[in-house]
């Protein structure tokens, strides 16, 4: 919360940027990207040779590993939101 009086912590962009509360889940979604797409590469091929897939069939699980991930990602957030109000009331 950003405050005017002069006795608070004042919030700037540097010290939000320099919180590890940012930077761990960033991180966190970069090595996951990471790993997505070494999957990606390593499985497209395998996926035609030997399960016999068209490119598009191949395309397509891959978007529905992306779409689940877009989904799902605000649902936990919820979940874990909620969770975590319940532990502070605790």
């Amino acid at each position: 919360m950003l405050s005017t009086s002069s006795s608070s912590k004042e919030l700037s962009i540097a010290k939000v940027a320099r919180s590890p509360s940012i930077w761990i889940p960033y991180m966190d979604n970069v090595i996951l990207q990471c790993g997505y797409g070494f999957a990606e590469a390593m499985l497209q091929p395998h996926a035609m040779d030997e399960a016999g897939m068209t490119q598009t069939e191949v395309g397509v699980v891959f978007l529905l590993m992306g779409a689940t991930y877009m989904i799902g990602s605000p649902i936990v957030g919820k979940v874990k939101e909620k969770t975590k109000k319940k532990e502070r009331k605790e």
